[in-house]
């Protein structure tokens, strides 16, 4: 069979296993409809049977290797680096997809007959979108291997720094019901420096650590004493880990190498991101001492990302700006020498010339 036309057969066959998977999960968890074992069934079943037949195609009837389709580029990042290492030397990458379907099983069966709550969270988003990238990690062109590595790096190292904690906090603890809270490190690392900060202001108020739902500032509205609770969604902890893996994914994409420069900015960018956060609790409480609850709540859900956003768009363009990575030199290419016996020979530069006359000069004797 024609090359040509055995790749865009595997394309095609792999955009709808993908394509009925998401039919399942859609009709599943999204479809707010009551859900029909049997087509759910059969949906994800047929993305099962089109995926194995297409890889049954490429190994045993087209007779083409389960190999990456992307040459790497001359360009070696971190990120690529890491992810050779990951993959022992690549012997992983031919089944990246085949890890991917396994992802997209996992997260349909457990959500669909063991978890207790039969619907999809945000993290079981994040583990499907790792899960579609990395079916097509190696048909992505490599001219685009920054945004390819970067967002699999970000989706990776967020996977890691929040779904496994969470997952591994009831085993640990015992408290199989309940989910960790971070009430100590919310009101030494938020509550007690924003109550500081709001004290400054002329805002009035003070920090008590809750017991398992996160962390407290107590104010005055009113004449009346209000409680804020500042639980881990709200205490910019999340904000301040997506910065940490956003930045680290595009030093790891661009950069071939570390130094110190790189790390004091990551610091800087840090602090940065904490104190932001800080000033975003501090003038929340402020609005709500000021103009009561209903203006606590506005501020809340739409300053608030305003002024995350303000500060990360300022750093994120400092750094590309002045922070852009370097472009590796490149080596002139050697003149390899010519064999053409008719080449033209150089003149000897020391021999004398001949004088030239013209052909009808006047002093010419006749």
């Amino acid at each position: 069979m024609d090359k040509s036309y055995s790749k865009i057969m595997i394309d095609v066959m792999l955009l709808v296993g993908i394509g009925l998977f998401a039919a399942s999960i859609y009709s599943t968890f999204l479809s707010g409809h009551p859900p029909s074992v049997e087509a759910e069934i059969l949906l994800f079943l047929s993305g099962i049977i089109i995926l194995g037949v297409r890889y049954a195609l490429i190994y045993f009837f087209w007779g083409m290797p389960l190999k990456p389709t992307v040459k790497p580029s001359g360009k070696k990042t971190i990120a690529k680096r890491i992810i050779r290492r990951l993959t022992f030397n690549d012997r992983l990458a031919p089944y990246f997809p085949l890890i991917g379907m396994a992802l997209i099983a996992f997260v349909f069966l457990y959500n669909r007959f063991i978890s207790a709550q039969p619907s999809l969270g945000n993290w079981d988003y994040i583990l499907l979108v790792i899960a579609v990238l990395m079916m097509i990690y190696y048909r992505i062109p490599d001219k685009y291997y920054v945004e390819r590595d970067f967002v699999f790096l970000f989706l990776v190292m967020i996977f890691v720094l929040f779904v496994i904690p969470q997952v591994i906090y009831p085993f640990v603890t015992g408290q199989r019901e309940t989910e960790y809270s971070g009430a100590l490190e919310i009101h030494y690392l938020v509550s007690i420096p924003a109550t500081f900060i709001a004290n400054l202001i002329g805002v009035p108020c003070y920090a008590a650590m809750g017991l398992n739902n996160g962390a407290f500032i107590y104010y005055t509205s009113g004449g009346t004493q209000v409680p804020l609770l500042v639980g881990l969604g709200c205490s910019g902890i999340y904000s301040i880990t997506i910065f940490f893996c956003a930045f680290v994914s595009y030093i790891f994409s661009s950069f071939n190498k570390l130094n110190k420069r790189l790390g004091v900015i990551l610091i800087l960018g840090i602090i940065l991101a904490w104190f932001a956060n800080i000033i975003r609790i501090a003038l929340t409480v402020a609005a709500g001492y000021w103009w009561g609850t209903s203006a606590l709540i506005w501020f809340h859900e739409n300053v608030g990302i305003i002024i995350f956003l303000a500060w990360t768009a300022v750093f994120w363009f400092l750094l590309l700006r002045y922070m852009a990575p370097e472009e590796e030199p490149q080596k002139p290419k050697e003149k390899k020498p010519s064999n053409d016996k008719d080449a033209p020979v150089p003149a000897d530069l020391d021999a004398p010339e001949d004088p030239v006359e013209p052909a009808d000069s006047p002093l010419k004797p006749s």
